[in-house]
């Protein structure tokens, strides 16, 4: 359940993650005409890169963000050491001789270009390395846009080889039947002979594949190539079974940590951590997806519109703001433009202040059937399917 917040009349940009800053990357170079742009990549060099990026040349870009000093300063050396022996030089016979010789590692087994990318005031311009080039994140009406502080010389000229494609396209494929074995309850035994042999570890994705973008680019959805499910308002995931369903965008405005007071479980001190970590964060009135983009949209909003500021319910649940009515008819409106022809909308709604018939006048579209539960009855579970008149 979020909290909805009155915006400002500029629009606010998404916070700087690394999951933003990848998502924002990979939306502009690929509109820029890049052939590919891959998160978490570990396919191809024998690290991970945060984003590896393949020009139509066939040059390489890795990407390496971050968003935090402490995390920089840390990972420096790291880096460097990945780099050590690389000289920024045009002199490519040199070069080709010390590969012969043993001294480097083949020069093919590197990126034509390295890029460190950060967050405001994470690094400095006398830390950036020599072959390193530095992309500093902005913002600029509501989205977060790359300033090149240095361009990445050129480490060496020679394309990515037909062996490094075949191996981010086999990572590709593998973290595709990953994506598909977990959405649709797959056996290995349904997986293509031969890909069933460590998924998680084969994938272009070193992380398991998972990539799990923030609002605020044109990427910015979960990137596990088929979503099945928007949870566009999550709070706390109490409703679900499975709080790290493979098949669902979690979704909210709020990305944060409460310790509040509720004496219900019996602890001593009365204390309970909630924990409010969504996938993207999202505003369900203005949701980033485009048209038809899901068969099944769970759309929880927040209820109240009186709460404690420092109480459990408020923490949970969230807020209404005053422009409650508006807030909710947008809401509607979004989730059912972002729901597939015959999708499946489940609404649900708690009446303890604000009345189900209230909340219905909101949408034109009209519930199928639906349920009430809880102590006092007050909790309504709705199903809606859009456009089944036109089926």
């Amino acid at each position: 359940m979020a909290i909805i917040k009155k915006r400002p009349e500029t629009e606010e940009a998404p916070a700087y993650t690394e999951a933003n800053i990848q998502a924002a990357l990979s939306g502009l170079y690929m509109a820029r005409g890049q052939d590919l742009a891959i998160p978490n990549c570990g396919a191809v060099y024998g690290w991970e890169a945060d984003l590896l990026t393949v020009t139509k040349a066939g040059r390489v870009h890795e990407y390496e963000i971050k968003v935090d000093r402490g995390d920089w300063l840390s990972e420096y050396r790291n880096i460097a050491s990945l780099y050590a022996d690389v000289k920024v030089t045009s002199a490519l016979k040199r070069r080709r001789a010390q590969e012969l010789s043993g001294l480097t590692p083949r020069i093919g087994d590197r990126p034509n270009h390295f890029w460190l990318v950060t967050a405001p005031g994470v690094a400095y311009e006398q830390e950036i390395p020599e072959y390193a080039g530095w992309i500093e994140m902005g913002q600029h009406r509501g989205a977060l846009v790359p300033e090149i502080r240095k361009r990445a010389p050129k480490i060496h000229g020679e394309p990515i080889s037909d062996n490094h494609l075949r191996m981010i396209a086999r990572g590709l494929c593998l973290r595709f039947w990953k994506g598909k074995e977990a959405a649709d309850g797959l056996g290995r035994g349904d997986l293509p002979a031969g890909h069933d042999a460590d998924l998680g570890a084969a994938a272009a994705g070193g992380r398991g594949g998972g990539f799990r973008a923030k609002a605020g680019g044109g990427m910015s959805q979960k990137m596990d190539d088929t979503p099945k499910i928007l949870d566009p308002c999550c709070g706390p995931r109490s409703m679900w079974f499975d709080r790290q369903h493979p098949a669902a965008i979690f979704g909210d405005v709020r990305e944060e940590v409460h310790e509040v007071t509720d004496r219900s479980h019996g602890r001593e001190d009365g204390k309970r951590v909630l924990k409010i970590e969504p996938d993207v964060l999202i505003d369900f009135r203005a949701l980033p997806y485009p048209d038809d983009s899901f068969p099944l949209v769970a759309f929880d909003p927040p209820h109240l519109t009186r709460a404690g500021g420092r109480s459990w319910m408020a923490a949970r649940y969230g807020k209404l703001s005053d422009n409650w009515r508006e807030d909710l008819r947008r809401g509607f409106a979004e989730c059912f433009r972002v729901l597939r022809p015959q999708g499946t909308l489940v609404f649900k709604w708690n009446e303890t202040q604000v009345p189900l018939r209230e909340v219905l006048q909101l949408t034109q579209e009209a519930p199928l059937f639906g349920q009430q539960a809880g102590r006092a009855g007050k909790t309504h579970w709705l199903v809606f399917m859009k456009g089944w008149a036109d089926g």
